[in-house]
């Protein structure tokens, strides 16, 4: 019961910070899609539409997210934007969308980012890290039954699948970076090291399909299994890939 409770806060706090990926991957493992903070009745579909994530607004309702679902306070999801896209989604009459500017009905301090907040006067709850090993053990258990995707994720570390641009051979390799030093400086000399690769001979580093990652906080909003790639200098040999001429433009 426990672990159910812990991913379906991990479930609403993926959608407050628009991780689809991870709401994804919690949809696979049987989360509720409707389920609702116990102190205040959010559900991830309240969270995607207050911190307007159109594109999760989208994602939840295609899977079945209940948009008549209210809070403790009798607020609909379309009640909490102010962005007309995420209305024209959800619903409800336009006079009745509330700012964004309203006052969350929980600890105020969520607005400094993470850790997710749980409520009001509730008991002392897991790090985020206890939350990545709760979901890893779920992963891990529902493998057994041929029903998982991935396992035995180590909650300290980001898996990422890197590649060479226009290389030859196309085949991605999984690197880890340790989540206390996601930084972009760590991600390239990580990146090179893995791929046998100069440093210097790099001109950028993507996030498919069409994201240049460029500093600090670029990487730190990476999720597990995100391919990335090096564009390398034209006419390069980088261990055993060979690198054809490229022609950028900037």
């Amino acid at each position: 019961m426990d672990d159910k409770k812990d991913l379906e806060e991990r479930f609403r706090e993926a959608a407050s910070i628009g991780d689809q990926e991870t709401l994804g991957r919690l949809l696979q493992e049987g989360v509720d899609i409707n389920s609702q903070n116990h102190m205040n009745g959010w559900t991830a579909l309240h969270w995607a539409s207050k911190r307007g994530h159109a594109p999760l607004v989208q994602f939840l309702l295609a899977k079945g997210a209940d948009k008549s679902v209210t809070t403790d306070k009798g607020e609909h999801a379309g009640q909490l934007t102010d962005r007309l896209d995420i209305h024209t989604l959800l619903g409800g009459a336009p006079d009745k969308v509330t700012s964004n500017s309203t006052a969350l009905p929980i600890t105020p301090n969520y607005i400094q980012h993470p850790p997710f907040p749980h409520g009001r006067g509730s008991a002392k709850t897991k790090s985020n890290r206890d939350l990545h090993a709760s979901i890893n053990h779920h992963m891990t258990r529902n493998h057994q039954s041929g029903t998982m995707i991935a396992a035995n994720l180590n909650p300290d570390e980001l898996v990422l699948k890197v590649r060479i641009a226009n290389a030859q051979d196309t085949d991605y390799i999984e690197i880890e970076l340790d989540r206390l030093q996601l930084t972009f400086a760590n991600l390239i000399h990580t990146c090179c090291q893995e791929l046998q690769v100069e440093s210097s001979s790099v001109l950028k580093i993507s996030k498919l399909p069409n994201t240049i990652l460029r500093k600090d906080k670029d990487v730190m909003r990476l999720v597990d299994f995100q391919e990335l790639e090096l564009v390398i200098q034209r006419k390069s040999t980088v261990g055993n890939y060979q690198v054809p001429a490229l022609q950028l433009i900037y």
